[in-house]
């Protein structure tokens, strides 16, 4: 491994080690003549000795940690707490929100106040505040404190040099200056500004918008003079004038005039950027790169579509080293930068196989924390949210400026030697390579998967780009690298975890009495499970109560989100309560690789299992154990007959077709109407008994006397009698054709 003869430490440092599932507190001592270094422990006051290049290599990892006291119970940074707000934000994500950018406009003027000496005097800060309005806009911070507050957090929130963003998110502070003109007034003085810096055909011009407003200030005065509600002091002229002199900004002037004229009027001749030691500047930049990639479906196989990525790029000023390359199929945005940014400040452990040689290793060592970075002026949008959540952990990102490339040349001429080098070359170019006709679709040639092309281009960094003469360095960037550091000290990020925090994407998952599952992980401890639950019992979303109550609570978090390359050891928890991540190991300690390698481990355990003996001679041997312990004639049936089953359905033997009766009517509105329907059958059932008794060619009139049948239906049957027997046989055996 690699080791530097200078490192970011000096004596009596205290850090917060994690070896293993070991933490503790230890403090530098000295450093050895064999380049180890030695650590005395707080908790046992024993020697810890670690080598420079191990040591390194935790810095850049979180796995060592600049320790501070007052930063022992530091709150974690919220999920999404710097994303820019959204129109279906909730009331408690936006106070997040308010409460998070109020405490960073805090920190950087207090940041401000330290680091020019400015007296801590009422009107020299206000005049800081008054002069450095447009820097104030441009980073998109909230409203700037008053002057007594910013004296107040200098006293009370820590030291110079020492000023963390978790001791201004105490709520202290905020704006006590009081305003001078009514709230009607500041009102039409935004309106004002708006209306002169606004587009429009005419354009609209000084006494056009300040007769507009007088007038609209004379109306409002009127008013409340007739409703003796007092009356309102118009502005003096000078004074309107005054307030569109201070809106004037290159931004009002482009959306007023054009970005033509503003780039005349304020757009400064750029030079070439220049650095006088690694890591003070870094250039961000994107690009869809000259090369179609082939898209796997879900399954791993190659789909017929393909794509062309997207490449974030960061290279040192200084030695032109490349920082970061992270190839992506999602066009840029808050993510994709924060993954670059990312990759610059942490070590590159997934290039340790290219670091061959002592060069090699030097060209694979690219990484630290930056002074400044600059980042294209099109990524604005999602630049302010980056530059904010930089900003909150101590790195420093800005624009570059408007229509000029060469700003921005270093990296541009890198993303062209990508290109001319590595892309236009490959199959799959956009590019005609040799030998094949312009006119042919490169997309037919394509091979490469987005892994593969990512592999390929550190490869070409490693092997090619960091280790051959730069005309503009005239030496390898590998070189100057490892020549620079034989003077100057790498600054390295304090806190690792607090960028992890600020950076990576939070997923939600679900925390149950068994822990959570990952994929096919489970994280789960039964203690650090219970205080879990405990402290977040409150977001249950579902009352345990009647035949619920000894189910498991099903309780949403957020954990950051895992990359196949993380550990599998563990994940970090969000405690909404604590305001802390809080680590949950995985329930079998025995794994130690990373998400990936578990993933083909788990492919190789299985192939080998069906080596052993195939799952399907498993079901074959188990339907045979069932029909012997338990034999079912049905299927002896079917094994004898084959598919045909003994047994024919019902619509396939129906001679006649059937139709399916209704269904049982419920209900109210089903009882009345079975109810009615009772009624009327009762009523056509005693309609049809009167007929029979009123028709003359009843033949049951004809068998019986009338009167003997009413007579006999008005008593009992015991009553039942015949008068003339005779006749009643004469005419039963006449009715029946007996004498036939």
């Amino acid at each position: 491994m690699l080791a530097l003869s200078q490192l970011d430490i000096d004596p009596g440092e205290s850090y917060s080690f994690t070896v293993a599932r070991d933490k503790f507190v230890a403090t530098f001592v000295k450093s050895k003549s064999d380049g180890n270094i030695v650590f005395k422990r707080r908790d046992t006051a024993s020697r810890y000795v670690v080598s420079r290049a191990d040591f390194l290599l935790m810095r850049g990892n979180g796995k060592a940690v600049r320790f501070k006291a007052a930063e022992a119970h530091r709150p974690a940074i919220e999920p999404d707490a710097f994303d820019p707000p959204a129109v279906g934000d909730s009331k408690t994500v936006a106070a997040r929100k308010r409460k998070y950018l109020k405490a960073v406009t805090q920190k950087y003027y207090v940041t401000c106040i330290d680091d020019l000496g400015i007296s801590r005097s009422i009107d020299k800060i206000r005049l800081f505040i008054k002069a450095h309005a447009e820097e104030h806009r441009k980073l998109g911070l909230s409203k700037a404190p008053g002057a007594s507050t910013l004296i107040a957090l200098c006293r009370e929130i820590g030291f110079s040099g020492y000023r963390p963003l978790h001791l201004f998110l105490n709520g202290a502070g905020g704006d006590r200056r009081s305003n001078l003109w009514d709230q009607f007034i500041l009102e039409k003085k935004a309106q004002l500004i708006e209306l002169y810096y606004s587009f429009s055909d005419p354009i609209v011009t000084e006494p056009f918008a300040i007769g507009w407003f007088r007038a609209e200030i004379a109306k409002e005065s009127k008013r409340r003079e007739s409703s003796h509600e007092g009356v309102l002091e118009i502005p003096p002229r000078s004074t309107i004038l005054r307030w569109l002199r201070m809106a004037a900004t290159p931004e009002s002037i482009a959306r007023k005039e054009g970005r033509t004229v503003a780039n005349r009027q304020s757009g400064g001749v750029v030079h070439h950027l220049s650095a006088k030691r690694p890591l003070e500047c870094v250039v961000m930049d994107h690009t869809q790169i000259d090369l179609h990639v082939v898209v796997l479906d879900e399954y791993g196989e190659v789909s017929e579509s393909t794509l062309r990525p997207w490449l974030v790029l960061v290279v040192d000023v200084y030695s032109r080293m490349i920082l970061a390359a992270n190839l992506t199929w999602e066009s840029p945005s808050l993510y994709t930068l924060m993954e670059g940014l990312k990759q610059t400040v942490k070590p590159k452990r997934f290039l340790s196989h290219l670091a061959t040689n002592p060069s090699l290793a030097f060209a694979c060592d690219g990484f630290g924390k930056f002074r400044r970075m600059l980042v294209d002026n099109d990524l604005a949008n999602v630049g302010q949210s980056m530059r904010m959540t930089a900003f909150s952990v101590g790195l420093t990102v800005s624009f570059a400026a408007v229509k000029n490339p060469e700003t921005k040349s270093i990296v541009e001429r890198a993303f062209g030697t990508l290109n001319t080098q590595v892309w236009h070359q490959a199959h799959g170019g956009v590019r005609g390579r040799p030998g094949r006709l312009r006119s042919e679709d490169p997309r037919e040639f394509a091979r490469f998967t987005l892994d593969e092309a990512q592999e390929i281009l550190w490869d070409y960094i490693v092997n090619v780009y960091h280790v051959e003469v730069h005309d503009g360095i005239e030496m390898a960037p590998a070189r100057k690298w490892m020549e620079a550091y034989e003077f100057f000290r790498r600054p390295l990020i304090d806190d690792m975890q607090q960028i992890d925090e600020a950076f990576n994407k939070t997923v939600e998952r679900r925390l149950t009495r068994s822990g959570i599952r990952v994929g096919n992980q489970r994280f789960h401890h039964p203690l650090i499970t219970s205080r879990l639950i405990s402290d977040l019992y409150y977001l249950n979303e579902k009352p345990l109560t009647g035949y619920r109550k000894n189910q498991s609570v099903s309780i949403p978090v957020r954990i950051r989100a895992v990359d196949e390359r993380d550990p599998v050891t563990e994940i970090q928890i969000y405690n909404y309560a604590r305001k802390t991540y809080d680590p949950l190991p995985n329930f079998d300690e025995t794994k130690i690789g990373s998400f990936a390698q578990e993933h083909v481990g788990r492919i190789e355990n299985n192939a080998a299992n069906e080596e052993f003996f195939p799952s399907a001679q498993v079901d074959i041997n188990r339907g045979k154990l069932l029909q012997k312990i338990a034999p079912h004639p049905l299927v002896a049936a079917i094994e004898r007959e084959g598919r045909d089953s003994p047994q024919r359905l019902a619509i396939h033997s129906a001679k006649t077709p059937m139709i399916a009766r209704k269904g049982v009517q419920r209900g109210s509105a089903a009882r009345k109407a079975n109810k009615a329907k009772a009624k009327n059958a009762e009523a056509q059932k005693l309609l049809r008994q009167s007929n029979k008794l009123n028709d003359p060619q009843n033949t049951e009139a004809e068998m019986f006397d009338k009167n003997e049948v009413v007579a006999n239906l008005s008593g009992s049957p015991d009553r039942f009698q015949v008068k003339d027997k005779a006749a009643l046989l004469a005419r039963v055996r006449q009715k029946l054709n007996l004498d036939r």
